[in-house]
């Protein structure tokens, strides 16, 4: 990941920074990455958006910085953990409600 992806110290994304540069009037975008591409959809003229702040801000040093990366890196071993195992079993889908039965898996 790009150091400018954990500028905040998070390992976070680039979503932010890449509808920043590539936003368009009156359109909504699909925003994806490697490589970067940017979809417009037109947003209907009668359509509107509500955007609120509820003023509450959310620390992201410390403690919970750190446990913010622990869950991202988790929900990525998650993903090599099922991908491997549907590989190999042919899994399609299955309920699964803890990182526990992931790595179980």
């Amino acid at each position: 990941m790009a150091e400018a992806e954990r500028y905040t110290g998070t390992r976070g994304g680039g979503m932010d920074q890449a509808i920043s540069l590539g936003a368009r009037a009156r359109n909504a975008a699909l925003v994806s990455f490697d490589p970067l591409r940017l979809r417009h959809v037109p947003v209907p003229e009668d359509w509107c958006f509500v955007v609120a702040d509820s003023g509450v801000r959310a620390e992201k040093s410390g403690a919970l910085q750190a446990a913010y990366n622990l869950r991202r890196e988790e929900a990525e071993e998650a993903l090599r953990v099922v991908a491997g195992h549907a590989a190999r079993t042919g899994l399609t889908a299955k309920a699964v409600t803890t990182y526990g039965e992931l790595v179980e898996a």
